[in-house]
């Protein structure tokens, strides 16, 4: 049989930690008055019971109160609340510790199953605790009235399964007698009803004869629909009849008319011939008037072709001077260090190579003093045929543009008449000025 061994309380109410041990047996707990007696018998019932509901109990300064106990099989029993959480734990020993949450007012059964110390139930609505008693509280039924000890009694002796199925029996004769009853007064209910259908036989020879009737009825109704559709049908027959007589008698002028829709067609032909004549002759002039326009934005195109000759002519001409110049610098350089050379050196055959080489450079010289003022010249003339390059390729461009702006105009190629799109005009402009490829 499991017994309480020792009860943990931790922040509840008046008891920041209490612990006790419990002897085997009968326990009971006394003190001086305010010394929180009554406070532990209240956490046994919060623990076991449930009881009291809420966090009032949760000492003043504490955010957290705990209780405890731990059987004499080992099991042992934690109830745990916080404002936010409210929880039970049961370890049992040789198995994982469960927590429990969410239980509302109840005991988990699991917990219920673990400490065996369940209220007892004297009624439906009648339950005591026999293992905890607080003060001044009578022993077991003394203070209860005679009809609960009775009742108890009789739960201990199982009378009181007898006193239920009584009370199920008397309930339900209760309940057959107002059934019969009812079917009693149902039954003279439905004679007296029977009563008021008493021709139903005669009622239903004459509906039997009228489901007949309507029978021939409907087979009548249909042969009725027949023949008026065959009516209808006839009179359409005749009235077709009618008017294709009419239209024989309007046929007589047959073999004119059929000479005169031949003649028809064959100007109906001619007409559309002549149409389509009209229209090619309007595309042509269309065409011409838009070949015009083109030549008159093309006509500078052949100076600005020259123009670009003349500038790439210009820009290879600097290029040689260029190289000229490079040369005369390093020529110079020789001669320097030649000079350099023949005042550092004494000897009669070094001074005479040395002149002769001086002598050489110095041709050398006269002859890139000549080519620097050639070159000096040219650059000026250079300098003359980058501007004159700079402003033809200017104006290769705008007459480029003006020439795009006027083939987006016209839609369409002055030469081949094909259409013409954004990428088509970009490539014939990178033919004239040379830009992409």
């Amino acid at each position: 049989m499991k017994k309480l061994q020792r009860l943990t309380i931790e922040n509840f109410q008046s008891h920041e930690f209490t612990q006790i041990d419990f002897s085997p047996g009968f326990n009971v707990i006394v003190g001086q008055s305010d010394q929180g007696k009554s406070a532990l018998i209240r956490a046994l019932k919060w623990l076991i019971y449930n009881e009291p509901r809420g966090v009032d109990f949760i000492r003043v300064g504490a955010t957290r109160s705990s209780v405890t106990i731990l059987l004499t099989d080992g099991t042992q029993i934690t109830r745990e609340r916080t404002p936010s959480r409210n929880r039970y734990y049961l370890l049992i020993p040789g198995q994982e510790e469960n927590i429990f949450e969410g239980f509302g007012s109840r005991v988990p059964q699991e917990i219920q199953d673990a400490l065996g110390m369940g209220k007892v139930k004297l009624d439906e609505d009648l339950e005591r605790m026999l293992n905890l008693g607080e003060q001044l509280e009578a022993p077991f039924l003394l203070a209860e009235t005679g009809s609960v000890k009775a009742k108890a009694i009789g739960r201990l002796y199982g009378v009181h399964i007898i006193d239920a199925a009584l009370r199920e029996t008397v309930r339900d004769m209760s309940r057959a007698q107002q059934e019969e009853k009812r079917l009693e007064d149902r039954l003279r209910q439905v004679s007296g009803d029977l009563d008021d259908y008493s021709d139903l036989p005669n009622l239903a020879q004459k509906v039997q004869y009228l489901r007949q009737k309507l029978t021939e009825l409907k087979v009548l109704t249909g042969r009725l629909d027949t023949c008026r559709g065959l009516k209808q049908r006839k009179e359409e027959l005749d009235s077709y009849i009618l008017r294709a007589e009419i239209t024989i008698k309007g046929l007589v002028g047959l073999p004119k008319c059929e000479e005169l829709i031949k003649k028809i067609a064959l100007l109906r032909s001619r007409h559309s011939a002549a149409r389509e004549y009209r229209r090619e002759l309007k595309q042509a002039r269309e065409k011409v008037l838009q070949a015009e326009k083109v030549l008159q934005a093309t006509q500078g195109l052949k100076r600005a072709e020259e123009w670009q000759l003349a500038a790439q002519n210009c820009r290879r001409m600097g290029t040689e001077l260029a190289n000229l110049y490079r040369e005369n610098r390093r020529i110079e350089g020789h001669i320097n260090r030649a000079q350099e050379i023949l005042q550092r050196t004494k000897g009669i055959e070094q001074a005479v190579r040395h002149l002769e080489l001086y002598q050489e450079k110095r041709k050398e010289r006269s002859v890139l003093e000549k080519y620097r003022q050639e070159f000096r010249t040219a650059f000026q003339r250079g300098k003359g045929a980058e501007e004159a390059i700079l402003n033809a390729e200017k104006a290769i461009r705008q007459y480029g543009d003006e020439y795009g702006t006027l083939l987006e105009g016209l839609g369409k190629c002055p030469l081949c008449f094909s259409d013409i799109t954004p990428e088509t005009i970009k490539g014939i402009l990178s033919e004239y000025t040379g830009e992409g490829s």
